[in-house]
């Protein structure tokens, strides 16, 4: 993407992030929460329905679902709000991409996962962390700055591969570690105009890589 174009997306995807709001239903069982970020809240769907969260209502078409997802959400943030809930049958998080795209160094990031996960693990027995696809393949980035998050998202990649391992009952759909564009469908046909979130047809990939991965 030409380098004029980066400022209008960014624009964009900050635009989309404050009009988009959550898919929740109120319905039987199971109790399926989901927290997390930008992804699931739905930010580039047409419709809620079309969001991740709503290709999961129809997945548990009987499903309570809770989704206290925040745009912009770091991981740290999505512990806080994790804090103040009750327990789930089904827990969905969707964080580490607000981690990755600030610039500055996180040191903590270890510390800030196994939080989450110990915290997850307290909320719930059934549990599906879902990460971003490598940032650094994201259009919206002029080249001279994709490597810069390519490489940053690769390194927390094979942290939560190390992480994860001490939670046999968390699912971990690991995208990070895509280290190139072939590996995923044309960016073209599943980002949003923002060029950095899923659009419809992204959301329903992403629910297809992970459909064999959810709990019966």
């Amino acid at each position: 993407m030409p380098a004029a174009f980066f400022p209008i997306s960014l624009i964009r995807a900050i635009l989309n992030g404050f009009k988009d709001k959550p898919f929740n239903r109120q319905a039987g069982e199971p109790l399926i929460g989901i927290f997390g970020d930008s992804t699931g809240v739905g930010v580039g769907a047409s419709r809620p329905e079309f969001s991740l969260a709503g290709h999961l209502a129809l997945h548990y078409p009987n499903a309570t679902i809770i989704n206290n997802a925040v745009n912009g959400s770091s991981i740290r943030k999505t512990i806080k709000i994790l804090e103040k809930q009750g327990k789930f049958d089904i827990l969905i998080l969707c964080c580490i991409g607000i981690d990755i795209l600030r610039p500055w160094k996180n040191k903590s990031i270890k510390k800030d996962l196994n939080d989450l996960f110990i915290l997850a693990s307290q909320k719930s027995e059934k549990i599906l962390y879902i990460t971003p696809v490598n940032v650094g393949l994201a259009p919206i980035f002029p080249w001279y700055i994709r490597k810069y998050f390519f490489n940053k998202s690769k390194k927390f990649g094979l942290i939560i591969e190390e992480e994860i391992k001490k939670y046999p009952n968390i699912i971990v759909e690991n995208n990070l570690l895509i280290e190139h564009d072939c590996l995923i469908p044309d960016y073209n046909k599943i980002s949003a105009t923002d060029r950095i979130h899923p659009n419809d047809i992204g959301y329903l990939w992403v629910y297809y890589k992970i459909k064999s991965k959810l709990p019966s």
